[in-house]
């Protein structure tokens, strides 16, 4: 099976599909002679209900990016993308305000998310202000059930985001993400900025939370291990683009791409050190054919050099953009 990977909005059971989305900036100003850089390129992803996606890739590749885009915070250059089988950028008005209730962000840094002059509860109680209009008593009632369902207790209410410690912030974080009983979490590096003794217990957190609530979430990171444990379907990202996309067992036991395979082989293993050579990303610029990881992968072929490889099914589940596969 060999068939070039495509999406139709509505046609599946997808909460989210991006379909050949791409991104561009400007680089040097709006002036002559600006250079305009492909922040992604063709990407095509699905987020299925109540399923967890991770997305993968080294710092720079173009995750966050892609995150605002779904969150309609950036626009794209190209493509679209679906939310129950509808354009998020057709919405207009109410429809704007009605999308964003059905999404949640978890930020990497809540210490800088979270306002610092508004107590926990002014936090919690912000959303309920915005999309709905509850009195003052139900509102509290609701922040409390939110700092339940995170595992705070009700005595923070009253404390400001510097007096709390940097899990306490997260749980506070997920706890404003979860607040409209959204059906997408897209949680952008949620544990990154977390000492190591804490990420367990808030990837525990959202684990189940998605389950109690029946959520489906985009997961973000550029950790293996943590993507691994989150996610029932895993995307590679690599210089803009999805390089690899399968089951994530699969992925793990029988990586395609050559740059998911050096990605594993960097991991460390019990009494062994890695030889993998840190890979830096490139930003792929207008103008250029080439796999965009044509200058640094192990088993290059000539035809890498001139054209891109675009991403194709070749079993079940499993997508990939290699031109040595396409040759076997």
């Amino acid at each position: 099976m060999n068939s070039t990977f495509a999406l139709v909005g509505g046609m599946n059971n997808y909460l989210i599909e991006v379909k050949n989305l791409g991104k561009e900036f400007l680089q040097g100003g709006f002036w002559e002679g600006a250079m305009r850089v492909r922040a992604l390129q063709q990407i095509n992803l699905q987020v299925e209900a109540g399923k967890t996606l991770g997305l993968v890739g080294e710092s720079g590749c173009g995750k966050s990016t892609l995150a605002k885009i779904i969150m309609r915070l950036e626009y794209p250059t190209q493509g679209s993308v679906f939310f129950e089988g509808q354009d998020i950028f057709q919405l207009r008005g109410k429809e704007i305000a009605k999308y964003r209730r059905q999404l949640g962000m978890i930020f990497q840094d809540p210490l800088s998310s979270i306002n610092p002059r508004h107590t926990v509860e002014e936090t919690l109680a912000e959303p309920f202000l915005i999309h709905s209009a509850h009195c003052r008593k139900e509102r509290t009632t609701r922040v409390l059930n939110l700092l339940a369902a995170v595992g705070l207790p009700a005595d923070i209410m009253d404390s400001y985001p510097h007096e709390l410690s940097g899990g306490q912030r997260q749980r506070v974080g997920i706890a404003r993400a979860i607040a409209m009983q959204p059906k997408l979490l897209v949680a952008d590096e949620p544990v990154s900025s977390l000492d190591v003794s804490v990420r367990a217990q808030i990837l525990n957190l959202l684990k189940d939370i998605q389950e109690k609530f029946s959520l489906s979430s985009l997961f973000i990171s550029h950790d293996l291990a943590v993507v691994r444990f989150m996610s029932d379907t895993i995307a590679v990202m690599y210089a803009g683009t999805i390089v690899e996309q399968a089951n994530s067992e699969d992925l793990f036991r029988a990586p395609r791409h050559p740059y998911t395979r050096l990605l594993l082989d960097s991991l460390p293993q019990m009494g062994q050190m890695s030889s993998c050579i840190p890979l830096k990303a490139r930003v792929a610029r207008e103008g250029q054919g080439a796999c965009p990881f044509y200058g640094s992968c192990p088993s290059v072929l000539d035809l890498c050099a001139v054209a891109a490889p675009s991403l194709r099914q070749v079993a079940d589940g499993h997508f990939l953009a290699c031109h040595r596969y396409d040759t076997r």
